[in-house]
């Protein structure tokens, strides 16, 4: 799960999914509260984050 609460917004997602396909959902889901660029902009973010090393 992944949690922003300034935001009142959470996701649940799945480290199974392709790193685009993380991408993709986490835009379409910020979409609602953001604007495009800045909702792709914090999905890049969490993705780098949720990347294994």
């Amino acid at each position: 799960m992944i949690a922003i609460p300034d935001l009142e917004w959470s996701v649940t997602i799945t480290k199974a999914k392709r790193k685009y396909e993380q991408i993709e959902a986490l835009v379409m889901s910020l979409f609602s509260l953001l604007d495009e660029g800045e909702a792709k902009q914090v999905a890049h973010k969490l993705v780098g984050w949720l990347e294994y090393k």
